[in-house]
């Protein structure tokens, strides 16, 4: 499996997007980091994001959609969550198939 490039975003995230990654596979680096504070919302959603090692960009999707109410109250933009482990560098998202 390769790794897959993303563009960026006007705001300097990736761009990640379930009609043009949903498909993709989630490689945790390091299931094991812990890069937010205890407690917050983000811990929270790394917490779940972290356990995602083999997923889809599309499974991953749909499970933070529905664990988010428990996050953050509501639910924004699930994805959101993995591109922050993506752009802090404990996430990769790679292609199907041989490199």
């Amino acid at each position: 499996m390769a790794k897959v490039r993303l563009t960026e975003r006007g705001d300097g995230r990736s761009s990640v997007t379930l009609t043009g990654h949903g498909d993709c596979i989630i490689h945790v680096l390091n299931p094991a980091a812990a890069p937010h504070r205890v407690g917050s919302h983000r811990a929270k959603a790394w917490e779940a994001v972290s356990r995602m090692d083999g997923w889809t960009v599309r499974e991953a999707h749909d499970e933070l959609r529905r664990l988010e109410p428990k996050i953050q109250g509501r639910v924004g933009r699930p994805l959101g969550w993995l591109v922050r482990a993506i752009d802090s560098g404990n996430v990769e998202l790679r292609t199907r198939g041989p490199s």
